[in-house]
């Protein structure tokens, strides 16, 4: 990468792999949610960008797997961005959940959200150079793939406290929709009483993330959509 990054190399000289880790999980901790914790005999573990090719993951820069409770890092692919978005991926209670999987691009794009919150307290030049920018020669960036569903959380989170969505990321439940209800639950307590819980049926519906964001549409208005739209939807100095 062309980038001329000035945190990254000294960040990586500086830290093992497991140290990393154990920092994003304090920084979660710290900035998002206290009770974060990862699950009993959880591993982490560098891979070679071969090793990524080989599992046909080549343009991996790191992953958590819920089956094995192993964190990946790809050797000479990932940065301070990489090991906060797979130990929040550890720490959530949605990982093994089907109906989190229906909704993959809205839970990803949650976790990358999250990643930037995180940044933007604890790494201000890798949010602001690295993660929330256009430029696409560096480690941080959020991926396209994730960048509408990011955005759109950012917008959400202009409306309701960042805690709004602990009930459903964090916190365990006995089930799905308890996790669904509770999280409907903490936008109306916000100060959206008409929020309708439109996750619960996913397994047994057609619902997707578009059906989530007409809801957050209908519920806070043509704001949300206009946030949605910008930069400013990533910019976390008025998020609580």
């Amino acid at each position: 990468m062309a980038f001329n990054c000035q945190f990254r190399p000294t960040f990586l000289s500086s830290i093992t792999v497991q140290q990393a880790i154990d920092s994003a999980l304090k920084d979660i901790q710290t900035y998002l949610y206290k009770d974060a914790v990862l699950p009993e005999k959880w591993v982490v573990r560098r891979i070679s960008k071969g090793e990524a090719i080989a599992f046909r993951k080549g343009s991996l820069r790191g992953e958590w797997t819920p089956a094995t409770k192993e964190l990946l890092l790809v050797d000479g692919e990932w940065c301070v961005s990489t090991a906060v978005h797979e130990t929040l991926h550890g720490v959530s209670s949605i990982q093994a959940l089907n109906e989190a999987l229906q909704l993959k691009p809205l839970f990803e794009g949650l976790t990358e959200c999250l990643t930037g919150y995180v940044l933007y307290k604890k790494y201000s030049y890798t949010y602001s150079n690295c993660w929330n920018t256009d430029e696409h020669l560096t480690w941080c960036r959020i991926p396209d793939l994730y960048r509408p569903n990011s955005k759109s959380w950012g917008a959400f989170f202009h409306f309701v406290p960042i805690s709004c969505i602990f009930p459903m990321y964090f916190e365990s439940h006995s089930n799905w929709k308890t996790k669904c209800s509770a999280f409907a639950d903490a936008i109306r307590t916000a100060g959206y009483p008409k929020f309708r819980d439109v996750l619960e049926g996913v397994l047994s519906s057609q619902i997707t993330d578009r059906m989530f964001w007409a809801e957050c549409k209908q519920v806070f208005g043509k704001k949300f959509a206009v946030i949605s739209g910008t930069s400013f939807s990533l910019d976390f100095s008025s998020v609580k």
